[in-house]
């Protein structure tokens, strides 16, 4: 389990990692969820609330559209929950 609000995580991950986002810098969800399948990342997490009030279509679609699993993390479960 890996957090990062970068907009290009791919120089940080060795492959394998469920990756926590709350998408601050989410302005290209195509481009970031093909950076996230290219670095060998196993799933995104993204945590709705404060930034995003739900994860966005445009995400969603990326995902889907390049095999990328996505969990939805409500607010009510801190990234830290998920990482231990």
């Amino acid at each position: 389990v890996h957090t990062s609000e970068m907009a290009d995580p791919y120089p940080y991950l060795l492959g394998g990692e469920l990756l926590l986002s709350a998408g601050v810098l989410l302005t290209d969800p195509d481009h970031y969820v093909g950076r996230l399948v290219e670095a060998g990342a196993a799933a995104l997490g993204f945590g709705v609330r404060p930034v995003h009030e739900t994860v966005p279509a445009a995400l969603i679609e990326a995902c889907d559209r390049q095999g990328l699993p996505l969990l939805e993390v409500g607010p009510e479960t801190p990234f830290t929950t998920i990482a231990r």
